[in-house]
């Protein structure tokens, strides 16, 4: 996404995936997602990983780092892999077994991130890029904070996306359970940010006083 707050760096940290995500230290661990998850490949422990990534519907799906440590920069696809739910832990320790020591950093999330299930498979995927984003005008356009199946009621720049208005039923239908209802709240964004269309995806920049 083409962001105009990327100067926010790490003063505006704040944990928005249910796992940190990673990928400047440790062993990585590649499981053949190729930004469409699925989970193949080896890790820690040597030999094929188990399918950590399998699931039956909507909302079973989330994010966890795919090394050891964390990144000191904003992660990409590249550093995260699409795991189910339960199966976070047990990823976790697959790809480090064993205590490893870690750059003393900061990294800044990516709200962009978000994870869902597709034909028996966890997958992975940037609002960003993603069709959920796009438009032809600002006015397609709003803020959310996040991509997880709730939106929390408040929170700072690190925690924005912009998405398409008209894509937000279409969102909760894939990231969120079957009949799952969320607290009602009114999101209270930070009012120096705004939601533009920007080279025909939505995107997150400065609200002009």
């Amino acid at each position: 996404m083409l962001r105009a707050r990327s100067n926010k760096g790490i003063l505006l940290v704040s944990a928005l995936l249910v796992a940190t995500l990673p990928a400047a230290c440790g062993s990585e661990v590649n499981e053949g997602s190729g930004g469409a998850g699925g989970s193949g490949g080896s890790g820690g422990t040597g030999g094929a990983a188990p399918n950590f990534g399998a699931c039956t519907g909507p909302g079973q799906c989330t994010l966890a780092k795919n090394s050891c440590c964390g990144p000191c920069s904003e992660p990409t696809l590249a550093d995260v892999e699409p795991v189910h739910v339960d199966q976070v832990d047990e990823y976790s320790t697959f790809v480090c077994p064993e205590p490893t020591a870690c750059p003393a950093c900061g990294g800044a999330p990516n709200p962009d991130l978000f994870a869902y299930c597709e034909a028996g498979s966890c997958v992975e995927d940037d609002v960003s890029k993603h069709a959920f984003s796009e438009c032809n005008a600002a006015a397609d356009c709003t803020l959310r904070f996040g991509m997880d199946c709730c939106e929390a009621c408040m929170g700072g720049v690190a925690n924005l996306v912009a998405v398409a208005s008209s894509s937000l039923q279409a969102m909760s239908a894939l990231v969120c359970p079957p009949a799952f209802g969320c607290p009602p709240c009114a999101p209270v964004y930070p009012s120096e940010w705004k939601a533009d269309c920007v080279a025909g995806h939505c995107a997150v920049v400065p609200a002009m006083p």
